[in-house]
């Protein structure tokens, strides 16, 4: 995709102003935006997460998203079931939320440190999508 950007930017340079690149990125960004919405995770992470969380483990924060999920109502079956099985799957769907103006950081192991680390920064307010 990113090739495909460098080309309608150098269409629009070539061709005179086409606005070719600002409607591709305006897609890309509708795009992501409805695969955050189809995902159940992606959407409760968007809904806990409305400040920054520093250096929160994959376990803290599966307890936050299973406490908003309910813990009566089931979840459904890509649900995370473990704090390895949400490392996995925010692995997967970083990309997306980074495109949607999130700031999603992969903390290594390493050292004294045993558990693996996120830090996650909604986008400002007036840029949520």
């Amino acid at each position: 995709m990113a090739d495909f950007g460098r080309v309608v930017r150098a269409v629009d340079v070539v061709h005179g102003n086409t606005n070719a690149a600002a409607r591709y990125t305006g897609m890309v960004a509708d795009l992501a935006a409805e695969l955050a919405d189809a995902d159940p995770l992606a959407e409760t992470l968007r809904q806990v997460v409305k400040a920054p969380l520093i250096q929160i483990t994959s376990a803290e924060l599966l307890d936050k998203l299973d406490h908003v999920w309910g813990l009566d109502r089931p979840r459904p079956r890509e649900w995370p079931n473990s704090a390895k099985a949400l490392a996995g799957r925010l692995t997967r769907i970083k990309p997306t939320l980074e495109k949607l103006g999130w700031t999603v950081t992969k903390h290594e192991r390493g050292g004294k440190v045993v558990a693996l680390r996120w830090t996650l920064i909604p986008p400002p307010p007036g840029d949520a999508q």
